[in-house]
């Protein structure tokens, strides 16, 4: 994997440096996207932009960049778009409350009521710490409680959704399968692209749109499972400092998904040229 992502890094130098098509510069506060890992990174390299700590006068957009879970607004800068500055809680227990909002079904169970297994994990992003429990238990306040969601495509296997939303586009999804023995770890066993409407229906993607104005996302990956039993798709993580394109991923898929994600980031964000 790590040939891959350098490869990808290689490539995408190269190309940003050859097409001609863009220049400028994006603002990061109050944290910098400094590893290649980060989709942002590729999506810069790609278009030909500049990532830049301080404004200049050749700044064309800003992003509010801090890897956690709560986080405090980036200052205004005159005369330039801020994405994500309304996105201040990526928590779970937020996203849970946002989701029923929207979805009008919940992800959210009181552990104290017997009923399944269920499952807990941390309120905070990122930790990839979820476990199947019994309940009744007590609940502990630096955890969520959650619907143990069926997202099994064989006996062996379960599925994950990622969803890149980019302002008011989904222009791909990835799908990450893992064994179900390390279903909330974030090491892959596969990983494929596909077209947004080919697992997902209009309403459901309108959904997960409205979901992630609700959070206050303009630029954003999307954690979702489809439990097996009812159909019901559930949204389960949010993130506004995304990795990708994920693990697993073939080459060429990888600059695939780049190239759509970088398509959409310029239609969405960036000034005509």
């Amino acid at each position: 994997m790590v040939g891959n992502d350098r490869l990808a890094e290689i490539w995408l130098k190269t190309k940003s440096l050859t097409s001609g098509r863009r220049g400028g510069e994006i603002l990061f506060h109050p944290h910098f996207p400094g590893r290649f890992n980060y989709t942002i990174v590729k999506i810069c390299n790609r278009l030909g932009l500049r990532k830049t700590f301080h404004r200049t006068g050749k700044t064309i957009l800003a992003i509010h960049w801090e890897d956690v879970s709560v986080s405090t607004p980036m200052p205004e800068v005159e005369g330039v778009r801020i994405l994500n500055n309304a996105c201040l809680d990526i928590t779970k227990r937020r996203i849970e409350a946002e989701f029923e909002t929207v979805f009008r079904y919940p992800l959210a169970i009181d552990p104290t009521v017997p009923c399944n297994r269920i499952v807990r994990k941390s309120n905070l992003n990122a930790k990839h710490d979820g476990v199947v429990i019994d309940t009744p238990v007590q609940p502990d306040p630096d955890y969520v409680y959650e619907i143990l969601v069926d997202n099994r495509v064989n006996e062996r296997l379960v599925e994950d959704i990622r969803v890149p939303v980019v302002g008011r586009q989904i222009p791909l999804v990835y799908l990450k399968y893992r064994p179900v023995e390390t279903r909330f770890a974030n090491e892959n066993s596969s990983a494929e692209i596909a077209k947004p409407e080919d697992y997902l229906s209009v309403s459901e993607i309108g959904l997960i749109k409205k979901l992630a104005e609700a959070m206050g996302a303009d630029f954003c990956e999307i954690d979702v499972l489809r439990d097996r039993q009812s159909g019901r798709i559930y949204i389960v993580d949010l993130n506004t400092t995304p990795f990708g394109p994920p693990l697993r991923l073939d080459f060429f898929n990888r600059m695939r998904a780049v190239d759509l994600l970088a398509l959409a980031f310029e239609s969405e964000f960036l000034p005509k040229i």
